[in-house]
C-alpha cells in the first residue's frame, strides 16, 4: 500500500473533483461513498459543513488535508478492508473525532480510496498538525499490509537506492537531452527549408518582375534592351532617382518611340504621345524591379547563412549564378541537420521508450522513503538528483489525482 497527503486551502472544489472530475465525465468514476462525523455521505454537501466548521479558527489557512490510501493493482480488496485501512490510520493519526468524507475510485487501475479531511475539530476548534504524519502513516501500512497479506511496498528495512534506479536517472537525463536535441533540430531544419522557400519565391518574383519591365519598354524606348540596361545601372547608384526620371524624363535611357505628323512642309517625325504615357507605367515597373531585386538580395544573404564565399562554384556574377550558390548553401544545412536528425534516432532507439522509463522511474521514486531518496543523492549528479524529485511530484500527483486536476 501507498499512501500521499497534501494539505489544501478550500473544500468545495476538491469535492467536485473527487466526484466529477476535471471533464464532469463523473459515470464510472467512483466506486463509492462514506463519511465520518457528518450528517451526510454526500461529499458536496459533507464539504460546505466541513467549510463552515473551519472558519472557527480563521488562523488556519490550510484546514483541508487530503489523503489518498492507493492499493497495488493485484491487491483483492473489497469497500471493508479499504474503509478499515482508512479508519485505522484516521485513529492512528489522531483524527478520529474529524470530519471526513471517503471517496473511492475505480478509474485507474489500482484500486484506491480519498479522504477529505478536516484539520479543524467540530467540537473544540482546535486544528490538527500534520507534525511526523508520514512515519505514522508508513508504520500502519506496513502493520495492514502484513495482516491482511497484501503486495508490500517495502519488506524489511529501508533499502538503499539500487544501481538500476541511479542508472535509469541517468539514462532519463539522456533521454531528455536527445528530445531537446531533437527538438532543436527540427526547428532548424524547419528555419532551413523556410530560407529555401523564400529563396526560390524572390528568384520568381524578380525574374517576373524583370520581365514585366522589358515588356513595358517594348512601348516606350525604340532601343528597350539598352534603356533597360541603362535604367538598372542608374536604378544601382539612386534607386529613386532612376524611377523619377523614367516617369518625367524618359528619354535619359533612351530614345523614345515616335510617331509621323503630316505639315504644311510634308511630314515629320516626333516623339509619341503614347510612349510617354507607357513610361510613366513602366515607372511603377521599375519600382517593383528594384523592389524584388532587393528581396532577392536579401533572401541570398538568408540562404548563405552567414557564408561569405561560395561552396565549390565558380565566383560567376549573375542572379542565377548567386541563386544557384545560395541553393547549394541550403542544401549543404539541410543535409547536415539530417545526419544529426538521424543519429539522435538511432541513439533514442538504442534506449528504453522515454514514457515507459519515466512510469517506471517515478513509480520506483515515489515508493522511496525520505531518507531513502537523501542517500539517492549521494549516487547521482546535482541535474539528475532534480530530475528524481520532478519524477517523485509527478507520481504523487498521478496518485492524488492532480494529474488532470484543476
Amino acid at each position: 500500500m501507498i499512501a500521499v497527503a497534501r494539505s489544501a486551502k478550500s473544500f468545495p472544489p476538491l469535492a467536485r473533483y473527487l466526484v466529477d472530475g476535471r471533464t464532469d465525465e463523473a459515470e464510472g468514476r467512483v466506486a463509492w461513498v462514506a463519511s465520518r462525523n457528518l450528517p451526510t455521505e454526500d461529499p458536496v454537501l459533507g464539504a460546505r459543513i466541513m467549510r463552515a466548521t473551519a472558519a472557527q479558527d480563521l488562523r488556519v489557512t490550510e484546514p483541508v488535508y487530503h489523503l489518498v490510501l492507493s492499493f497495488h493493482p493485484t491487491d483483492a480488496v473489497d469497500r471493508a478492508v479499504m474503509e478499515h485501512v482508512a479508519d485505522r490510520l484516521l485513529g492512528t493519526l489522531g483524527l478520529q473525532e474529524h470530519q471526513v468524507v471517503l471517496v473511492a475510485h475505480a478509474d485507474r487501475p489500482h484500486p484506491h480510496v480519498h479522504l477529505l479531511v478536516n484539520r479543524v475539530h467540530p467540537e473544540t476548534g482546535k486544528a490538527w498538525s500534520r507534525w511526523l504524519d508520514y512515519a505514522a502513516i508508513q508504520r500502519v501500512l506496513r502493520e495492514e499490509e502484513e495482516a491482511l497479506g497484501l503486495w508490500r511496498v517495502r519488506p524489511g528495512r529501508e533499502r538503499e537506492p539500487t544501481p538500476d534506479l541511479a542508472e535509469n536517472l541517468r539514462t532519463y537525463e539522456r533521454l531528455v537531452e536527445l528530445g531537446r536535441k531533437r527538438y532543436d533540430a527540427d526547428l532548424e531544419m524547419a528555419a532551413a527549408q523556410a530560407r529555401f522557400a523564400q529563396l526560390d519565391a524572390a528568384a520568381e518574383r524578380a525574374h517576373g518582375a524583370r520581365h514585366t519591365l522589358q515588356q513595358s519598354f517594348r512601348a516606350v524606348y525604340r532601343d528597350p534592351d539598352h534603356a533597360l540596361g541603362s535604367f538598372l545601372e542608374a536604378s544601382g547608384r539612386d534607386p529613386a532617382g532612376a524611377v523619377g526620371d523614367l516617369r518625367e524624363t524618359p528619354e535619359r535611357f533612351g530614345e523614345l518611340l515616335s510617331a509621323e505628323r503630316a505639315t504644311g512642309r510634308g511630314r515629320s517625325r516626333s516623339d509619341d504621345p503614347a510612349a510617354g504615357a507607357a513610361a510613366r507605367t513602366a515607372a511603377v515597373a521599375g519600382r517593383e524591379v528594384i523592389d524584388a531585386e532587393g528581396a532577392f538580395r536579401t533572401a541570398i544573404a538568408h540562404a548563405r547563412n552567414g557564408r561569405t564565399k561560395t561552396l565549390g562554384t565558380p565566383a560567376v556574377e549573375g542572379s542565377d549564378q548567386e541563386q544557384a550558390d545560395a541553393q547549394a548553401a541550403v542544401r549543404v544545412d539541410i543535409e547536415r541537420i539530417q545526419v544529426s536528425l538521424r543519429k539522435l534516432r538511432h541513439e533514442e532507439e538504442r534506449l528504453p521508450a522515454f514514457h515507459v522509463l519515466e512510469r517506471t522511474l517515478a513509480r520506483g521514486l515515489w515508493e522511496l522513503s525520505p531518507p531513502e531518496l537523501n542517500r539517492l543523492r549521494l549516487v547521482v549528479t546535482g541535474a539528475q538528483f532534480s530530475l528524481a524529485r520532478k519524477l517523485r511530484h509527478m507520481a504523487q500527483d498521478v496518485a492524488l489525482g492532480r494529474d488532470d486536476e484543476m
